[in-house]
């Protein structure tokens, strides 16, 4: 196997993701670290202000590293890091174990044991920690507060663990816990749960969240707090242990209940499930001997924004940290404040607080990204899911939080004057779920993005100046597919999502300009029952849109209005007068009967507009005539291997690819079955397949780029694949229609999750890779 020198950069946005935690070393300096939800661990690099990636070695195929839940620092040896992740989804099937990570060499590389229970960085809770901790006296000891699996503890460095139980009497484990405290200097440990394991009788209530230990864990009482206030609509009561600090004389520590618009009722006890309330900080001293004295609740209130200690607040509460430089001041942020998030600050151990930033309020806060600027997100600030911040312990003017979009930080956090601004250069952690290569114009590549829309990239190395916007510059989110004509590359259409402001709606969006301006197409409403169903979630905040295709002639379109992730066949829409009217297309089977029941994912022949494909699986194949007004089902030879092809938003695990410039030509990468080319032939009105790849090959995902004969439309197509040739997983190039393969990447360029990859339509040898942990990348040969 050849292999060819490629280096790799980011179409950067950048940020965009939840950065759900930070470790700042407490004795070195400038040594921080950044846990994200889906985009693995990053360090900070002072010297050149950006964060590094540290998961770049992560493959497609065992992505886990991707999805950390908690990190953890030895105090006494700045050389370690420790990382428990995983992506054990236990909600809909029982999960493989979480992978405990340990690097001895700042996270440059890593060994891996196995841990005894499931961890998934991207669920639930995500925000709340500390969860694991190093021993202050032994560096072999280490505790994790598991999601599910409860308090864990490792005496040999995290080969093996020992479950440690505060069940009893009547009291039960309390498996879902969110942090451990462990005293520097006694046996004390303090855990904090979200009370799941002893709830009500009638489920309704949470069980109490804070337990301590005097003896190491062996056995445990409740520790002290405050009654729950209920907040008004909350569909479960009581406190969640979010966060903690401790300053060598207070243990504070922050609680949340779930908000009225929680999402989720057991597992919803952080601002990640839709809303949070109630929210209390409290304040423990702790003795030299470790032991916990009563509370103190802290909470801030007075001023313009009351939190009154008799009502529920209107928000929870998240991050809180000490500064071991100057004794008394805090730092404390809120979660899913109704009127904004806020940080406050305190420089008497909470006894009063200022509010430091709410808002856009004095001008404390500007934003170095462009997405990121109120004229772009309805005149606010897009703040938001503040569950950590942290004061740098060798300066505390310097201050990081986390938010729902990247890390943002002041270096005068002390000062009248304070100044917020967004500090994300480097971080790249986005779900990119569609990429394009125009052939034409000024747009060199057509981004869909989750969460934040769609970005129209003019050249590799400058971030776009906004993502996809109507005329007023409010954002549309999560863009699931865009699509243009070969002759008219300008004419873009794309399905979007409505932002959760309200300020945009969901649906179909065109632009006539390569992407630097839209128009809302209308919903259609009054066709059906069903489909009116169907346009009225999609016109909620947040909701998939579907898939979409434009005609070669760029005249009509053919949509199929989402189902979360299904496109149900029965509710494909075609325009003929180019998104101002709609009507239904009808599906029939090779005997003519209507459909009813199936999928259809839509895509438009290249060159002759009269033609329309649409695919459920490799064998429910249906072809138009009629521009996508009628289309009939058409066999497909036995021998080639079931696929499902009609999921949306990363859920498709196959790949497949139209070809520009050719009529009815599909490549399609099915996993083990490898690269099958199916094509259309009008004449005979027959599809064929054959399969390209041969021996032991899997292929992941494809893409196809200009080919070295230069012609993008009519030449031979370069190849792009994330796929496993010889045993070894990597990125592939092939510019003989798949007989052989080049690798073109190292061990270190993996990039983590890969959802779409596509050749470069002018540069031979450059491809897109959009990846659901890294950002979108582009690869070209080294010269």
């Amino acid at each position: 196997m050849k292999n060819i020198q490629y280096k790799y950069g980011h179409m950067s946005i950048p940020g965009g993701g939840y950065v759900t935690g930070f470790a700042y070393h407490p004795a070195c300096k400038n040594l921080l670290y950044c846990r994200t939800d889906i985009g693995g661990v990053y360090r900070y690099d002072y010297d050149n202000d950006t964060w590094i990636s540290l998961m770049d070695h992560v493959t497609h195929i065992n992505p886990a590293e991707c999805y950390p839940s908690a990190i953890a620092l030895d105090p006494h040896n700045p050389a370690m890091l420790y990382i428990a992740c995983g992506l054990s989804d236990w909600r809909r099937k029982p999960g493989v174990n979480g992978i405990f990570a340990v690097s001895d060499d700042y996270g440059k590389t890593f060994r891996y044991s196995e841990l005894p229970c499931v961890v998934h960085g991207n669920f639930p809770g995500r925000g709340c920690g500390m969860r694991l901790v190093v021993d202050y006296n032994n560096p072999d000891v280490l505790y994790f507060a598991s999601q599910r699996g409860g308090l864990l503890r490792t005496s040999d460095g995290g080969m093996t663990w020992q479950s440690i139980s505060i069940a009893a009497g009547s009291r039960a484990n309390e498996l879902n816990c969110t942090f451990v405290w462990v005293h520097p200097d006694s046996g004390t440990l303090v855990l904090g749960t979200a009370g799941i394991n002893n709830k009500s009788s009638d489920g309704l209530t949470r069980g109490h969240s804070l337990y301590v230990s005097y003896d190491t864990g062996g056995t445990w009482e409740e520790l002290p707090m405050p009654d729950c206030l209920v907040p008004d609509g909350a569909r479960m009561k009581g406190y969640t242990a979010e966060r903690y600090d401790y300053d060598g004389r207070y243990l504070y520590v922050t609680l949340s209940c779930n908000g009225p618009k929680s999402q989720i009722d057991d597992e919803g006890y952080s601002c990640d499930s839709g809303d949070a309330a109630g929210g209390k900080i409290l304040r423990y001293p702790v003795d030299q001997s470790g032991h916990l004295g009563s509370y103190d609740d802290i909470t801030p209130c007075g001023g313009p924004y009351s939190y009154s200690r008799d009502r529920a607040n209107e928000c929870g509460f998240g991050g809180i940290c000490s500064s071991p430089q100057v004794p008394g001041l805090l730092a404390a942020s809120t979660l899913s404040e109704k009127r904004g998030d806020i940080v406050f600050i305190s420089r008497d151990y909470g006894d009063t607080w200022e509010i430091n930033l709410h808002k856009l309020d004095n001008n404390r806060i500007y934003f170095n990204t462009s997405y990121m600027k109120p004229e772009f997100n309805g005149n606010t600030s897009l703040i938001h899911w503040l569950s950590d911040i942290k004061i740098n312990p060798f300066d505390y003017n310097d201050v990081i939080f986390n938010t729902g979009t990247g890390v943002f930080g002041t270096y005068n956090f002390t000062s009248d004057d304070c100044k917020w601004c967004d500090r994300c250069p480097g971080i790249e952690e986005t779900v990119h779920i569609n990429v394009y290569s125009p052939h034409a114009g000024d747009v060199i590549a057509i981004d869909a993005v989750g969460d934040l829309g769609g970005f129209a990239f003019t050249k590799t190395d400058t971030p776009c100046t906004n993502s996809f916007a109507d005329a007023d510059g409010n954002r549309y989110i999560t863009c699931i597919n865009a699509d243009y004509t070969d002759n008219n590359p300008n004419r873009v259409v794309v399905t979007a999502r409505g932002n959760w402001t309200g300020m945009t709606t969901g649906g179909l969006i065109l632009s006539n300009d390569q992407c630097r301006t839209f128009t809302h197409l209308d919903l259609p409403f009054g066709i059906d029952e069903y489909t009116d169903t169907l346009l009225h979630r999609i016109s909620m905040v947040n909701q998939n849109a579907g898939w979409v295709t434009i005609t070669a002639d760029g005249n009509s379109i053919i949509w199929t209005p989402a189902d979360r992730v299904f496109l149900p066949l029965v509710a494909v829409l075609v325009s003929h007068d180019c998104g101002r009217t709609f009507r239904h297309s009808v599906f029939y089977d090779a005997d003519g009967n209507i459909l009813t029941d199936g999928f259809a994912k839509v895509y438009a022949d290249r060159v002759n507009p009269e033609i329309v494909y649409a695919f459920d699986t490799t064998h429910k194949i249906y072809i138009s005539h009629d521009t996508g007004d009628t289309f009939v089902q058409y066999p497909v030879p036995d021998d080639v291997p079931e696929c499902i092809l009609n999921l949306i938003d990363t859920m498709d695990k196959s790949s497949l690819c139209i070809e520009r410039g050719r009529t009815g030509t599909f490549y399609m990468a099915l996993g083990v079955d490898g690269i099958w080319k199916m094509q259309y032939n009008i004449t005979n009105d027959k599809i064929t397949f054959k399969k390209i790849t041969d021996g032991n090959k899997t292929f992941y995902r494809i893409g196809l780029g200009i080919g070295p004969d230069g012609d993008f439309l009519r030449g031979l197509k370069s190849i792009y694949a994330a796929a496993i040739i010889d045993g070894v997983y990597g990125f592939y190039r092939s510019d003989d229609d798949g007989a052989s393969w080049l690798r073109i990447n190292n061990d270190n360029q993996m990039f983590g999750q890969i959802d779409c990859i596509c050749g470069d339509s002018r540069s031979f040898g450059r491809f897109y890779i959009a990846t659901g942990s890294r950002g979108l990348l582009y690869g070209e040969p080294i010269q």
